[in-house]
């Protein structure tokens, strides 16, 4: 038994033919960890493409739904912001407003901050607002699939619509406190009046809720906010 080596089942003896099935058994071996090593590349490039694909087609299938019965149905008008839109553009995107980027601008700038830690990319987007909304009517849970769903349907809508079309789309349905959902039933009920109608200081005081719709419990401190909003659109250039 000493003088003998087996690969696989077939025993051999002789001092030539140990020497040859050795060889035959470390080539053999090489190519089965060479086989498993690329398989496993593969299956490492492959499995999160893929995985990527699926989420790219439900975000945009989220999009659909919006487009058909939610806030996307019109669609929305390109049409110049009225002054309550353009206080609320300001006071919360005016650092990304209509930025573009390749591929698109909420992908960029979410490299940019893991890639470059140096650089500071400040500010949301009104293309990152609209696809949490639309995408949390179709995935509530805030999970890590809900947050890639909403980074990609940001960046199809993006591809779909201005910045001035996806801020009307999210402020249809935006909350604005006291169970007032969209920027027209906020005008009527606070203010009695159609969002075009807004003078600066009511247009500030609607933006400020956006953020902090309790403030609406708190009227002193809602003024010094809504004031602070009226001075930086006063101060900022068209969005």
């Amino acid at each position: 038994m000493s003088d003998r080596v087996v690969c696989g089942v077939a025993p051999v003896t002789g001092k030539s033919a140990r020497s040859r099935t050795a060889s035959s058994c470390i080539l053999g071996f090489m190519k089965t960890v060479r086989t498993i090593v690329l398989v496993g590349l593969i299956a490492v490039v492959t499995v999160p493409a893929l995985a990527l694909v699926v989420l790219w087609t439900q975000a945009g299938a989220a999009i659909t739904d919006a487009e058909r019965n939610g806030v996307l149905r019109g669609p929305p008008s390109d049409a110049a912001l009225t002054g309550a839109e353009r206080t609320i553009a300001i006071a919360e995107f005016s650092s990304t407003w209509n930025g573009r980027r390749a591929p698109c601008r909420t992908d960029a700038n979410l490299w940019t901050a893991a890639t470059e830690p140096g650089v500071r990319v400040s500010g949301s987007s009104v293309s990152m607002a609209l696809s949490t909304m639309i995408v949390t009517e179709v995935e509530p849970a805030r999970s890590l699939r809900w947050q890639f769903q909403r980074v990609l349907a940001a960046c199809q809508l993006e591809q779909r619509y201005s910045d001035t079309q996806m801020l009307r789309g999210w402020l249809s349905n935006a909350y604005f406190g006291a169970r007032q959902l969209g920027i027209e039933n906020a005008a009527q009920s606070l203010f009695g009046q159609d969002v075009e109608d807004l003078d600066p200081s009511e247009s500030a005081r609607l933006a400020a809720l956006l953020r902090a719709p309790r403030l609406r419990d708190d009227p002193g401190r809602w003024e010094q906010r809504a004031r602070q909003i009226e001075e930086r659109v006063a101060a900022a250039p068209p969005p």
